[in-house]
């Protein structure tokens, strides 16, 4: 306390003399040698950084020495009080960028001015999907649709196969998934899923037929949510529905950005940052018809992986214990039900997912060989 108050009247008495700077300097290393601070961030495999402000030798420790700074300059984008901003783009493995406005690069200066992408990724700004036409007022929870109403489910736009015998043909709320005339859809596949209007600027509402590529038919559908990190996640999320909430909050951190919790890192480190940042697709439901569901299961990753790519979610995610599934059913008597969560479990590993911790929910990365 004496040293706070003796450098509190020093830099008042001595600010404009240039003969003090040295005594100054020695004033605050002593102060810092005998009272550190510590980063309170984390590493991405959920160790606590081990940077202090008595680290002078190490550049990213100047931050520690600000006032009311808690954070090193390496970790100062996981405080949820700076005005902080982590660009937004993918790099070209599909890997959320880590360029943000605290660094003092050139490719930088767009996040500093208020953009939400860096210098590099501004591109991937004019195909932000939470930035397209307003969606119109909802159409309800949930519909099922009759034969007249097939055309809203017919378009020109081609499934993505992504060079494999099954693909995903997707879309965004208000947009209906689409098959070209030729295509058989069931009629279980003809719902309608509404949104709330207000939701629109973190979470959309999204549906995706399975496709099998030989017979041109539709055999199964997607449902989830395409999720953006905002600081009121929580209250959205919870706004949005119970499922959607539950898995936010057991998976991130609201007080650290909404970057995977802690505790999660350390039970299993190999998943670092990789679920730290950018956009989330969330699948809340998932129906295949039991003649197709190990086949189509097994090879939609890469379709999967290329819808995730294309709305800018660098990974996705499902809680099992949530989930709605139905992977038994058979034809146009489909009903919805809760396959067992080891069975979910089973199906979505063959998809290239695994399981967070000890949590139900599992995730998956657009880097396969993760």
């Amino acid at each position: 306390t004496l040293l706070v108050v003796r450098l509190q009247r020093f830099r008042f008495r001595n600010a404009m003399d240039p003969h003090s700077r040295q005594q100054l300097q020695d004033l605050l290393y002593i102060i810092h040698m005998v009272n550190p601070r510590r980063c309170r961030g984390v590493h991405p495999n959920g160790t606590a950084c081990r940077i202090t402000s008595a680290d002078f030798h190490i550049l990213e420790s100047e931050q520690l020495r600000q006032r009311d700074c808690d954070y090193c300059l390496f970790h100062q984008h996981q405080d949820s009080g700076a005005n902080v901003v982590r660009c937004r783009g993918l790099t070209a493995d599909g890997v959320a960028c880590r360029v943000t406005s605290a660094l003092e690069i050139d490719g930088a200066a767009p996040l500093r001015s208020g953009a939400e992408y860096c210098q590099h990724h501004q591109g991937q700004a004019h195909v932000d999907v939470f930035r397209d036409a307003a969606v119109p007022p909802s159409e309800g929870t949930e519909s099922g649709a009759s034969a007249t109403e097939d055309a809203k489910f017919r378009g020109d736009a081609k499934p993505l196969f992504a060079k494999d015998t099954y693909g995903l043909a997707p879309a965004l709320r208000p947009q209906h998934p689409t098959v070209p005339h030729g295509y058989e859809i069931p009629s279980w596949a003809l719902r309608t899923v509404g949104q709330d209007a207000s939701l629109r600027q973190c979470i959309r509402s999204f549906s995706a037929f399975i496709v099998h590529r030989e017979s041109k038919a539709v055999v199964g559908r997607m449902d989830g949510q395409l999720v953006r990190r905002v600081p009121g996640l929580a209250e959205h999320s919870k706004k949005h529905s119970s499922d959607l909430h539950d898995t936010v909050t057991t998976l991130f951190d609201g007080k650290l950005k909404f970057m995977l919790r802690t505790i999660l890192k350390r039970a299993d480190s190999t998943w670092g940052e990789a679920l730290d940042a950018g956009n989330l697709l969330v699948i809340s439901r998932l129906d295949v018809v039991p003649d197709h569901a190990p086949r189509a299961l097994r090879h939609i990753p890469a379709a999967l992986r290329a819808v995730c790519r294309k709305w800018g979610a660098p990974s996705a995610v499902v809680n099992t214990s949530r989930l709605r599934a139905n992977l038994s059913a058979n034809g146009d008597a489909f009903a919805v039900s809760r396959t067992s969560p080891r069975q979910l479990r089973d199906s979505f590993a063959s998809m290239g997912f695994r399981r967070i911790g000890v949590t139900d929910c599992m995730g998956m990365v657009l880097d396969a060989s993760h």
